[in-house]
């Protein structure tokens, strides 16, 4: 008896060393395993932050699967978001779509998660519904990233600029604008403008389509500053706008020019090609308008040609995901039958007595709550709809009486303006009433070399020439009413008997444009413009 016992005791002492050996082993290469899919993943993380495209997804695909099976939250938070990384970089969209919303849920779902890479995933899910022209989900998207990252301080501009275009996209000026002005003002306070010279220079453009000078203006000092080997893709059709706008025609012409030599990207040239097709419209230079619109034709096309492989190709990784995911729901589902079938058939009876004798009173009080919850629910929402009424309401009152003290301060700036402009002029016409003639003379001395004449020297030459000429200002508005000041100095030089070469020296304009003023000029008033010495 005492030998039997004592093999059964030696029996299961073996047997226990056995199991901790092999347990032992087990957690060893488990250890070993998770240690190298560590250093796999850090590795493709590597890659992603260098802007290395993979080729394929094999190597991401085993990391996923060993994390998502023996990982926590955030690995499995991480796999997520370089699965779609991977994806969106393969111009899969529809699968990077859903690995991010995988990694979004993971975030979501845990307040100890990394913020960071939270940040990044909601700025990746507006970059994809941007794509997608779902703009209303971008600006949801990307209004929940500012928010969590102003919850860990640590906003950027790239944050704010996702909202930016989405708002740009649904016309909401307003929101866009005050977003820009956020955006500029944490550009200036970095004085490292290069690394942000994409983002001014899309501000840029942005504050040039919505006709705020201002803004456009602080955005091309900016931009200036930025070295040539720093300027971004989008540098040439920024600034081409804006001087079309702001500067010169001829400017933004020559910008759309050096934009067609230098730039070889499709939307670059298609920019190029379209401002230098209005540009010789405007001209009147039809020939190289008809050039241009053509050659924008072609870039449209190959365009075109781009996007449809591009469609081809997201169409059949739209299908191969769809049917790799009927394929790993069909394994899931039978991995899952399959380990759940002994302990369904063990608690099946117990399940069925227990839902039998409790759905009744179960359902019963489900379907009143639900009732409940419903009448709550509905009157909760006529309340917030009465009170967001009347908010409307005070909003839209507010803004028409600002309407109102708006064009009443427009009126009295206009009056004041044209109280100032007459007042200066008969200041100057008061404080040269001796010397009229001194100051064309002047005039015409200063026109024999390169000259800079100041505002106040202008207005001094006009005042002496209508104090001469008492009849030639009001003649000049009434055959010009909308003369420009340019033309009006043109205009004036040309009655002290100014020829275009002197012109030309005080005014520092190119020859051609002083030739088509003053044929504009002579046209209009010809005999008027005789000079009496």
């Amino acid at each position: 008896m005492n030998k039997k016992l004592r093999n059964s005791l030696l029996l299961l002492i073996m047997i226990c060393c056995t199991y901790c050996s092999c347990n032992q082993k087990h957690q060893g290469r488990k250890s070993d395993s998770y240690t190298q899919m560590k250093k796999n993943l850090q590795s493709i993380i590597l890659r992603d932050k260098n802007n290395i495209i993979p080729s394929s997804d094999d190597s991401i695909k085993s990391v996923y699967n060993y994390f998502m099976e023996n990982g926590e939250d955030s690995d499995k938070q991480k796999v997520n978001f370089y699965m779609a990384s991977t994806y969106r970089d393969l111009n899969d969209n529809p699968r990077a779509l859903n690995y991010f919303l995988k990694a979004q849920e993971i975030g979501e779902s845990n307040d100890d998660i990394d913020a960071i890479l939270q940040i990044k995933t909601y700025s990746q899910l507006a970059y994809i519904y941007c794509i997608q022209n779902n703009y209303r989900e971008a600006m949801f998207i990307a209004e929940k990233e500012c928010s969590i990252a102003k919850k860990a301080h640590c906003v950027t501009v790239w944050n704010i600029m996702d909202m930016v275009t989405p708002a740009f996209a649904l016309n909401d000026t307003i929101k866009a604008s005050k977003l820009d002005n956020i955006t500029m003002k944490i550009i200036k306070n970095s004085h490292d403008y290069s690394k942000f010279s994409e983002i001014i220079a899309e501000l840029l453009y942005n504050n040039t389509i919505w006709n705020k000078k201002d803004a456009a203006d602080s955005c091309y000092n900016l931009i200036k500053q930025i070295k040539q080997q720093d300027r971004p893709h989008n540098y040439y059709t920024a600034i081409g706008a804006y001087y079309y706008k702001y500067v010169s025609k001829d400017s933004a012409a020559n910008i759309y020019k050096e934009q067609m030599e230098k730039c070889h990207r499709l939307r670059s040239r298609h920019d190029a090609a379209n401002g230098l097709m209005k540009y010789y419209a405007y001209k009147k230079q039809y020939k190289l308008s008809t050039k241009y619109a053509l050659l924008l034709n072609d870039i449209k096309d190959s365009i075109e040609i781009e996007e449809a492989k591009d469609q081809t190709k997201n169409t059949y990784n739209e299908f191969r995901y769809q049917q790799n995911k009927r394929i790993q729901e069909k394994a899931h589902e039978e991995i899952e039958v399959a380990r759940n079938r002994f302990v369904v058939c063990l608690f099946i009876l117990v399940i069925f007595i227990l839902v039998t004798t409790c759905l009744y009173y179960y359902r019963k009080k489900e379907i009143a709550e639900k009732l409940l919850n419903k009448d709550k629910a509905i009157k909760n929402a006529q309340f917030v709809i009465k009170k967001k009424d009347i908010e409307l309401n005070d909003k839209k009152k507010e803004l028409s009486e600002l309407d109102e003290e708006l064009s009443r301060t427009e009126e009295n700036l206009e009056l004041k303006m044209s109280q100032n402009k007459q007042l200066m002029k008969f200041a100057f016409m008061k404080k040269i009433s001796s010397n009229a003639s001194e100051i064309i003379d002047k005039f015409k001395k200063a026109s024999e070399g390169q000259n800079n004449i100041t505002e106040k020297e202008w207005q001094e030459l006009f005042a002496a020439v209508d104090k001469l000429y008492p009849g030639f200002s009001a003649m000049v508005q009434n055959k010009i009413p909308k003369i420009s000041n340019e033309l009006l100095i043109t205009a004036y030089l040309l009655k002290i008997g100014m020829t275009n070469p002197q012109i030309m020296r005080l005014t520092n304009f190119p020859h051609q444009t002083v030739w088509r003023r003053t044929k504009k000029v002579e046209s209009l008033l010809c005999d008027e413009l005789k000079f009496i010495p």
